[in-house]
């Protein structure tokens, strides 16, 4: 959401950042880096939201990954972000960056399609990542390189994942109640 903000409130200029690396190499590996810097946070952050919620329910933080994030605690999970981090930056070095945020979009649906990282019934997670890979696809063939759109996407999905995790923690509250 903080990504996203950034993204309206400055008319564009995480967008605009990204297309510069076409036309100066050097920004390129900048960009590289603070992608991976916003990615090592997101993960960061992640593990603190999941470690948060664990101990609001009184539950190890094992268990309670085990119990609402069966595919979190798995190491392929960091080996997909890694490789979803290496096709961001070997594209940004082959000087496309304009290829970045269909790519976020394809790497949301991809996720939502695996059944990782958010928590939604099959049928929904599968008809979003289904959405996702095909506005990703519509984004790249319409050359429209703008960050909004994945951006948007991701924080709308995360939201509605989270709204739902909540309620189901709910639920679990007032029948132990």
């Amino acid at each position: 959401a903080l990504l996203l903000l950034i993204e309206l409130l400055s008319s564009g200029a995480l967008t605009e950042m990204l297309m510069l690396g076409a036309t100066f190499p050097d920004i390129r590996v900048v960009g590289i880096g603070l992608i991976a810097g916003i990615l090592i946070g997101l993960v960061i952050l992640l593990y603190f939201v999941i470690w948060r919620a664990a101990r609001n329910s009184g539950e190890e933080l094992n268990a309670y990954i085990v119990r609402n994030f069966r595919y979190a605690r798995l190491l392929s999970y960091l080996s997909d972000l890694l490789l979803k981090f290496t096709a961001i930056a070997l594209v940004m070095l082959a000087g496309h960056p304009e290829w970045v945020p269909p790519l976020l979009l394809a790497f949301t649906g991809d996720y939502l399609v695996q059944g990782r990282l958010f928590t939604l019934p099959t049928r929904l997670a599968v008809l979003l990542g289904t959405l996702c890979i095909a506005t990703g696809l519509y984004q790249f063939l319409a050359q429209i390189p703008t960050l909004l759109t994945p951006l948007a996407v991701f924080t709308l999905v995360a939201l509605i994942s989270m709204t739902r995790l909540i309620r189901l923690h709910r639920g679990q509250v007032e029948a132990v109640v």
